[in-house]
């Protein structure tokens, strides 16, 4: 029986592929739970924007960006992670996507 996975400090550690497509996609659910749970903070007008912004970055963005220095990312990777950031600012400042 090989071992050909294991998860390590809520990281995943791939014994046979460099790749980390599977690593972005928990990171990235990860931070999607936690944006969840912060979902009253966003709703709050009370709250500025720019506090907001310093709550993503420092209570979503660790989660996200842990273990990132082994990453090799692909295009398709880092689109990924653009695309999960461009949703929580946009969910923070309450941006609705409009198809004309």
């Amino acid at each position: 029986m090989a071992i050909t996975g294991f998860a390590l400090c809520s990281s995943l550690d791939d014994a046979n592929d460099a790749e980390c497509a599977e690593e972005v996609k928990l990171r990235t659910a990860m931070g999607i739970a936690v944006m969840i749970k912060l979902a009253k903070m966003w709703k709050n007008k009370s709250v500025s924007p720019v506090t907001k912004l310093r709550l993503v970055k420092s209570l979503v963005g660790p989660f996200m960006t842990y273990g990132c220095k082994a990453w090799t990312l692909k295009k398709k990777d880092e689109r990924r992670i653009q695309a999960f950031e461009n949703k929580c600012i946009g969910k923070l400042l309450i941006i609705t996507r409009k198809i004309c």
